[in-house]
């Protein structure tokens, strides 16, 4: 038993549409309008999330003891544009963004996976 939500368009080549499944876990399933799909990766709750700060590009998450690997797994898993790469240890994730991308260009790509990101900005 699942539940699918509406396709959102949220890019001119992209959509993104939510599936809850008894579980209550909710994914995320990332394809081009061609239906060729790109990923489908967990949704991260927003209280999993502590803090995101930037240095230059560097995005560095703080979470929960023991969340990081998790949530880098969730990103690393939804193959964003924006970034080449996470480091997790036990309680911070470390995103590597591609060249040439600006924090907000990555914010915004986090914010499909992470809602209400930005109110985690420091």
């Amino acid at each position: 038993f699942f539940v699918l939500a509406p396709p959102i368009w949220v890019a001119q080549n992209s959509y993104i549409s939510i599936i809850q499944y008894y579980t209550k876990s909710i994914f995320i399933d990332c394809r081009s309008q061609e239906g060729n799909q790109k990923a489908i990766t967990p949704a991260i709750p927003d209280s999993s999330v502590l803090s995101i700060v930037f240095s230059y590009n560097l995005c560095i998450i703080r979470t929960f003891p023991a969340y990081a690997s998790t949530i880098a797994t969730c990103i690393d898993g939804a193959q964003l544009d924006e970034v080449a790469g996470t480091i997790a240890g036990d309680d911070t994730v470390l995103i590597i963004p591609r060249e040439g991308y600006s924090q907000k260009e990555i914010l915004k790509s986090l914010g499909i996976l992470i809602p209400a990101i930005e109110s985690r900005l420091n």
